[in-house]
């Protein structure tokens, strides 16, 4: 896995994974890259970022080679 910059801002980080978390609870499975970079408003390869830091920090799996792979880590 690549190593995330630590440049990322917070709040796009949060509205990342609140998408996924809303499309995942709206339609029963997790969004695509395309999907979440047009409701992020965001290139592709800077969601990867995004994306990179959200599995590191363990709130995300990604499942690579899967379509819509994206795993949200349930927290008690």
């Amino acid at each position: 896995m690549r190593q995330p910059k630590k440049t990322l801002e917070p709040e796009v980080l949060d509205a990342v994974f609140a998408f996924i978390c809303q499309h995942n609870e709206q339609f029963g499975y997790s969004p695509n890259l395309r999907e979440i970079a047009e409701a992020t408003f965001m290139s592709r390869p800077n969601l990867y970022r995004y994306l990179d830091r959200l599995e590191v920090a363990g709130r995300i799996i990604r499942t690579p080679g899967v379509a819509r792979g994206i795993t949200i880590v349930k927290t008690d």
